[in-house]
C-alpha cells in the first residue's frame, strides 16, 4: 500500500499536459496505424507517400514537443522571474521571449518541405532551419551536461561533500552556470557549421592507378552527392558549385543522388545551372534516397534528360575517351528502393553492369554506401568492378552524428579500397548539407578523381 500512495502522489504532480501529450500521441498513432491497414493496399503510390509524410511531421513535432518543454525549464530555472530584482525579472522575461522565438522557428522548419519554394533561399527558412539546428545542439549539450553534473553529484554524496538539500537542489545550484555553458558552446558551434557551409565546397583530390587505362594516360571523373536543392539551398549555391566544377575541366562529372528535396515545378529553376556543366564525355545521374522521399523522380529524370544529363537509371553507357581507353559508367537506383516498392524503380545492380566488357574501366553510381557492401558481396554479379562512387553518409554533418554514420555504414566517408574484387569505392562527404545550414563534421566537398594508367616499367 505504501508503495502505491507514493506512486499515486507522484503521478499527481505530473503537469496535465504531460497526460494531454500522452493522450495525444496515442490518438494519432492509432489513427495513423488504421489507416495504414485499412488503405495501405488501396492507396496510390504518392497517396501513400502523403500519408507518410505527414505522419512523419506529426511524429517529429511531437518529439520536438518534447524537446522543446525541455529546452525551456532548462532556461526557466537558470532566470527565474520571481526574484524581487527588477533587472533579473526583465532578463528572465527578454530570455523568454528570444528563447520561445527561437524554439518556434526550430518547430516550423517542416513546414518548408511541404509548401512550394522560390529558386532562391528564403530568409524565413534559412533562419528557422539554423533554429533547428540550435535546438538540436541544445538538446544535445543539455543532456550532456546533466549528466555530467548528475556523475558529480553522486561522486560528492559518496564522499559526504553534499551540502546542498538533494539532487534538485545541487542542479538548481548550478543551472545557470549550466545554461551560459551551453548557450556558449551552441553559438560557437553553429557559427563555426554556419562558416563552412557559406564559404565554397572543398576540392577533395583521389587518385587510381589502374591496369584498365593506357600507360600515361588519364581520366577526371568529378564526383557530386547530396546538393540537397531545397530550403536551404539555392540557385546561387548551384551556380556556385557548377562554376567550381568547370574550372577543374573534368572528363566526366557524376551526380550519385540526393539532388533535390521537392518538385520540379518548384526547384527546377534553382537546379537549371546544372545545364552549364561542360564535361568532355557527359554529367551522369544515379537517384539517391531523397529522390523518392521529396518530389517526384520521374519527373526529375525528364528535367535531367532535357538538361543533357544522362539518367542510369540500373544501366550503363559505355564510352570511347579516344585514346585507347574505353570506360563503362553505370548507376544503380538507390538502395532504399529495395524497401519502400516505387513502381519501375528498385536497385538492380546486376542489370545495371550488364554489357560492360572485361577490358572496360567499370565505373558504377551508388548512393548509399551500404549498398556497395551489398553489391560487392554478390556472387551474382560479376567481378568487373572498378570503381564505385556513393555519397549519403554527410559524414555525420554534425560531430554528434559522426559516431553513428561511422558505425551505421561499411563505408563512411572516403577513399576505400576492396582488396577481394580489387575494387576502390569513394564516399562524399557531400557538396551541401541537408536541412540546417550547419556542417560542424568535415566540409562541404567536390570529389576530383584522377583514374591513371600505370606506368610503364
Amino acid at each position: 500500500m505504501n508503495f502505491l500512495a507514493r506512486l499515486l502522489n507522484l503521478l499527481k504532480k505530473i503537469p496535465i499536459w504531460i497526460y494531454v501529450f500522452l493522450v495525444l500521441a496515442i490518438v494519432l498513432e492509432l489513427v495513423y496505424t488504421i489507416a495504414i491497414l485499412k488503405l495501405g493496399k488501396a492507396l496510390s503510390y504518392n497517396d501513400g507517400k502523403f500519408l507518410f509524410h505527414s505522419f512523419a511531421v506529426v511524429n517529429m513535432q511531437l518529439l520536438m514537443f518534447l524537446g522543446t518543454i525541455y529546452i525551456y525549464y532548462r532556461f526557466a530555472a537558470a532566470f527565474p522571474v520571481k526574484k524581487r530584482d527588477t533587472l533579473w525579472i526583465a532578463l528572465g522575461v527578454v530570455v523568454r521571449i528570444f528563447l520561445v522565438s527561437l524554439l518556434l522557428f526550430a518547430h516550423a522548419s517542416s513546414i518548408f518541405y511541404m509548401s512550394p519554394l522560390p529558386s532562391e533561399v528564403s530568409p524565413w527558412a534559412y533562419i528557422s532551419m539554423t533554429a533547428l539546428a540550435a535546438w538540436i545542439h541544445l538538446i544535445l549539450f543539455f543532456i550532456f551536461t546533466d549528466l555530467i553534473l548528475l556523475v558529480i553529484y553522486l561522486i560528492l554524496k559518496i564522499r559526504g561533500k553534499v551540502t546542498i538539500f538533494g539532487v534538485n537542489g545541487f542542479f538548481m545550484n548550478h543551472r545557470l552556470k549550466q545554461v551560459l555553458i551551453v548557450l556558449a558552446l551552441t553559438i560557437a558551434f553553429l557559427a563555426f557549421g554556419l562558416y563552412r557551409t557559406l564559404t565554397p565546397p572543398k576540392v577533395v583530390r583521389e587518385t587510381v592507378v589502374t591496369e584498365k587505362m593506357k600507360p600515361g594516360s588519364e581520366l577526371k571523373i568529378v564526383l557530386l552527392t547530396d546538393i540537397h536543392i531545397g530550403p536551404s539551398v539555392g540557385k546561387s549555391r548551384v551556380e556556385q558549385i557548377v562554376n567550381d566544377v568547370n574550372q577543374l575541366e573534368p572528363d566526366i562529372v557524376a551526380i550519385a543522388g540526393d539532388l533535390a528535396d521537392g518538385y520540379v515545378k518548384d526547384l527546377g529553376e534553382a537546379a537549371s545551372p546544372f545545364c552549364s556543366l561542360t564535361p568532355k564525355l557527359g554529367v551522369y545521374f544515379a537517384t539517391g534516397n531523397h529522390e523518392y522521399f521529396h518530389g517526384e523522380v520521374d519527373e526529375w529524370f525528364v528535367w535531367l534528360k532535357a538538361c543533357n544529363i544522362t539518367v542510369l537509371h540500373n544501366e550503363n553507357r559505355r564510352l570511347d575517351t579516344g585514346n585507347g581507353n574505353s570506360i563503362c559508367i553505370a548507376g544503380v537506383d538507390d538502395y532504399i528502393t529495395l524497401k519502400i516498392h516505387h513502381p519501375g524503380h528498385k536497385m538492380n545492380p546486376k542489370q545495371a553492369l550488364s554489357g560492360c566488357k572485361k577490358e572496360d574501366l567499370v565505373v558504377l553510381l551508388a548512393h548509399q554506401p551500404n549498398a556497395d557492401d551489398m553489391i560487392l558481396t554478390d556472387d551474382q554479379i560479376n567481378g568487373n568492378l572498378d570503381v564505385i562512387l556513393s555519397g549519403h553518409t554527410h559524414n555525420g554533418q554534425f560531430i554528434f552524428f559522426w559516431p553513428l554514420t561511422e558505425l551505421g555504414n561499411k563505408y563512411n566517408h572516403g577513399h576505400y579500397h576492396n582488396r577481394p574484387t580489387n575494387t576502390h569505392i569513394l564516399v562524399s562527404a557531400g557538396v551541401d548539407f541537408f536541412g540546417p545550414p550547419i556542417r560542424t563534421a568535415g566540409f562541404c566537398e567536390i570529389v576530383e578523381l584522377t583514374v591513371k594508367g600505370q606506368q610503364e616499367a
